[in-house]
């Protein structure tokens, strides 16, 4: 009866610490998908005012998702475009690739450079230091995006991806008028604490 009993609470243990860990494996792996522990999203581009209004002292990223035909000098392409501010990534690392080595970082692109996904690399046939086009702005191609930790952001995440910063948005002039920036964007902010 008493070996009955140690070898249940053993196995009521095991399973409590091995479902304990699992919990906590999957919030992890669930915040890096989102990329934050709360995700708001809107079609109107007022979110970032409102959000910023609500929650001044968190940590968060903005950001603007939209598609657009991307021009190189040879090519064109449908992707699925993600303009970031400088707070991005604000949970988990990108690893991207440029001509001279791979690496992890938990920085945006610089103003004026865009990063494509190796898909969209071969499609617009590009080498590092490509001049591509999107809308009226041309950007510089830097590096190949291999793994982004908010993969999953937006309608388009089977699309080629682009990643530019979102000081350059204004420059493209895609976004004439509010009716077609309703339509055609998606803004998001993601924060890296859940509501107190």
């Amino acid at each position: 009866m008493l070996v009955s009993l140690i070898l249940a609470i053993t196995i009521v243990s095991g399973i409590s610490l091995f479902t304990d860990r699992l919990e906590k494996a999957l919030n992890s792996e669930t915040e890096e998908f989102l990329g934050g522990k709360l995700k708001f999203e809107s079609n109107n581009n007022d979110l970032f005012e409102r959000i910023n209004e609500s929650y001044k002292d968190s940590q968060h990223t903005e950001m603007a998702l939209f598609a657009s035909v991307i021009f190189s000098d040879d090519e064109m392409q449908l992707s699925s475009i993600k303009a970031v501010d400088d707070s991005y990534p604000i949970i988990g690392e990108l690893e991207l690739k440029n001509s001279s080595k791979i690496y992890s970082t938990t920085k945006s692109p610089e103003k004026g450079t865009v990063w494509m996904d190796e898909r969209l690399r071969n499609l617009l046939s590009l080498s590092y230091g490509d001049e591509v086009f999107i809308g009226d702005a041309s950007l510089i191609f830097t590096d190949t995006i291999i793994y982004e930790p908010d993969r999953a952001s937006g309608n388009l995440a089977f699309a080629p991806k682009t990643i530019m910063n979102i000081s350059d948005l204004e420059k493209l002039k895609l976004f004439n008028r509010e009716v077609e920036l309703n339509i055609t964007t998606s803004f998001q902010v993601l924060k890296k604490q859940s509501m107190p």
